[in-house]
């Protein structure tokens, strides 16, 4: 690694980032550059934000690899949160399309955050067959599936140690894009609770 730059701030009312980093050429990989800007801003109310965000990874034998990215979390009303991501990559060698499927990445998610009492999670997300974040990386390729948390969470009502119980079923699955099999299939139900210390 050459070296870096690393600023954060903010403008009006947005927040803003950048990174930008360069490296030196190793075995078979180029020197390559890599960057990142990213800006996001509260809407509505205190709890919601919208904003966006640049990758670019730039190789000194031409390759490139870059991605943009568009996300939101809104509090609708209450303990109630929708959070919409949508992002998308672009290579050398590769058809570019803006707004295509296939090298784009979604997610959408539906939440009751509570601590005590009833809260849930719903979560779908999609990742195109040729979706590469060339600066980060994905634990899972091609791919779609739904998730689903229910859990129960209460407070102790003498005194203890505990400061609070979570009762939790987890659930999710997935299935690969491209030929639409089923690949995973899981389910947690699971207890959890935190101590005052």
């Amino acid at each position: 690694i050459y070296g870096g730059l690393r600023m954060t701030g903010r403008i009006n009312k947005w927040d803003i980032g950048i990174l930008d980093m360069q490296t030196a050429s190793f075995y078979e990989n180029p020197s390559e550059n890599f960057g990142i800007f990213r800006t996001k801003r509260s809407v509505f109310n205190p709890n919601s934000y919208i904003g966006g965000m640049v990758t670019s990874r730039l190789g000194l034998n031409g390759s490139y690899n870059a991605a943009y990215g568009l996300d939101g979390q809104f509090r609708v009303t209450g303990d109630e949160f929708m959070t919409v991501k949508w992002a998308q990559t672009f290579e050398k060698d590769s058809v570019n399309k803006i707004f295509d499927s296939a090298p784009s990445r979604f997610l959408f998610e539906w939440q009751r955050r509570k601590i005590k009492g009833f809260a849930y999670d719903f979560v779908y997300t999609y990742s195109g067959k040729s979706f590469n974040p060339g600066v980060g990386f994905e634990v899972k390729d091609n791919y779609q599936g739904v998730k689903t948390i229910l859990q129960y969470g209460w407070l102790p009502e003498r005194e203890t140690f505990l400061r609070y119980h979570t009762i939790s079923l987890t659930a999710y699955d997935f299935w690969n894009t491209l030929t639409g099999l089923h690949e995973t299939t899981n389910g947690i139900l699971k207890w959890s609770f935190e101590a005052k210390k």
